[in-house]
């Protein structure tokens, strides 16, 4: 087996045993810490009894998803350390800064979703942090992130710096103002994440959703490996991060496809934004979002529209409940369906992105 392969394959059965099995010692834990999640009042009649299902069952997929990224930097740090012929650049030091910067989002998201669920625990109530206050710890996670990625942006991508991005049926990248990049940035990070979170809110919906997503960026990152050499035997560091994170979506949906047993909550899912953020950043596709990240587009979206109709109109709506996927409950589709289409819209839309992304 190429050793790319067997890299990758090594990842992904790390991550899902580490979360399937932390997940089935975790969800007796969180029963007896009481753990349970939320229902707001205004929500769908039939979520009402969700009430009590354990929640921050996401700490098992950052764990899954960590530990399976330590492991493939570590194979990388113990193999032959190969330069990057006139770059200066060892393929060694690419594959580990675009892990790190990786986990940075993905992990420092998670962080800050996990102290959202804490405090609606501790005040027993679906109000976490407060708005400013999970904005603010979001906005330190994304610049550090931000900083990192502009520091080692031509370390990671030796072809490109990280204010350049690829635009949809274009051949070549643009480079765009370093200003304009890191605004465009902070939209682009804070959009993705929130866009995850809101997805959040079915059985299942959020990881069956992210799989397509997740194995389109593994796909484009091995296209993108091509400045790592096969006798370098290192995988792209996005394709490994996305089959850690296909590893632990799999092994979670164990436990949260409906009837879900548990709830990643927000540490699941603002973590999931994260890892979708930043391999797009480090493809420069963060345009490419709004196609393989259709349905976290269209969740924010529809609550972007519901509230800003809401407050026009003195009390009207465009939907029957905002996020959309509450809409087509409150229009008589079960949750299963639900799911299932939106699965399928997800997977539509990721074909496309590696379509384009393919072609052009």
């Amino acid at each position: 087996m190429n050793s790319d392969y067997l890299m990758l394959f090594i990842v992904f059965i790390i991550s899902f045993l580490v979360t399937a099995i932390s997940e089935k010692f975790t969800i007796p834990v969180l029963h007896k810490l009481k753990f349970g999640q939320y229902i707001r009042e205004e929500g769908p009649e039939s979520h009402k009894k969700k009430a009590g299902t354990p929640t921050m069952g996401g700490v098992c997929i950052i764990l899954g998803f960590l530990i399976s990224c330590i492991v493939a930097v570590i194979m990388v740090q113990t193999g032959d350390n190969v330069m990057i012929p006139e770059t200066g650049y060892s393929y060694k030091d690419s594959f580990i800064k675009g892990i790190i910067i990786i986990l940075l989002l993905t992990v420092g998201y998670g962080i800050v979703g996990f102290l959202d669920d804490f405090l609606k625990i501790k005040k027993k109530n679906n109000e976490g942090l407060s708005v400013l206050g999970k904005l603010t710890a979001q906005l330190i996670v994304t610049g550090a992130f931000i900083a990192l990625l502009i520091i080692w942006g031509k370390s990671i991508d030796v072809n490109y710096a990280a204010n350049y991005i690829k635009i949809p049926f274009m051949e070549n990248m643009i480079l765009v103002p370093m200003v304009i990049f890191v605004i465009f940035l902070l939209i682009v990070l804070l959009g993705t994440d929130n866009g995850t979170n809101l997805t959040d809110g079915l059985d299942g919906l959020l990881s069956f959703v992210s799989l397509p997503v997740a194995v389109c960026l593994c796909l484009m990152g091995m296209l993108k490996k091509a400045y790592f050499f096969s006798s370098a035997g290192y995988a792209s560091p996005v394709s490994v991060a996305a089959v850690a994170m296909l590893g632990a979506l799999i092994g979670f949906l164990i436990y949260n496809h409906y009837p879900a047993k548990v709830f990643m909550g927000d540490t699941g899912s603002l973590a999931i934004g994260g890892f979708v953020a930043a391999c797009a950043c480090i493809l420069h596709v963060e345009i490419f979002i709004i196609l393989f990240g259709f349905i976290y587009l269209m969740e924010s979206v529809s609550v972007i529209l519901q509230v800003g109709y809401f407050k026009i109109s003195h009390g009207k709506r465009i939907f029957r409940m905002a996020p959309i996927h509450h809409h087509y409950e409150k229009g008589g589709w079960k949750e299963t369906k639900v799911v299932t289409v939106f699965t399928i819209v997800s997977l539509i839309g990721s074909i496309l992105a590696f379509v384009i992304y393919y072609i052009k």
